[in-house]
């Protein structure tokens, strides 16, 4: 069960998405649950994925208990800084852009784009750099 809804997560991730910017645009009574799911199943079953990883790598004996709590508490921090880090600049592009552009439906979608490619940015640095951190140790 959790192998085959690992492998669909991308695509159940993406469809939860475009029920949330519907909800947003046509629904809005749902708009708040839509939000809520998001917010707790994104990195909810990223850290269940990291988790059922590192216990596979435990079972096949390659590392011992030690080293994966270690593995886990490392990435599930990772990730949780990596998720900090591109809200804090979401918040500082909104802030910039919006007395910038305005409030049109033009200008909220290049400032969804910029938020995007910001989060990529972040998840981008804080692998690239939490990598190396970790990495030395």
């Amino acid at each position: 069960m959790l192998t085959v809804l690992e492998k669909r997560w991308p695509l159940i991730s993406i469809l939860l998405l475009i029920v949330l910017l519907a909800s947003l645009l046509i629904w809005h009574s749902i708009a708040r649950t839509a939000s809520i799911a998001m917010l707790v199943l994104g990195p909810g079953m990223a850290i269940v994925i990291i988790i059922r990883r590192q216990s596979q790598f435990h079972r096949a004996s390659n590392i011992d208990r030690t080293a994966m709590l270690h593995h886990i508490f490392f990435e599930v921090l990772g990730l949780l800084l990596a998720i900090a880090l591109a809200i804090l600049l979401s918040q500082v592009a909104a802030g910039v852009a919006v007395p910038l552009l305005g409030s049109g439906l033009v200008s909220t979608v290049i400032l969804m784009i910029a938020v995007v490619l910001l989060g990529l940015g972040a998840a981008w640095l804080v692998k690239v750099t939490w990598g190396r951190w970790t990495k030395a140790q």
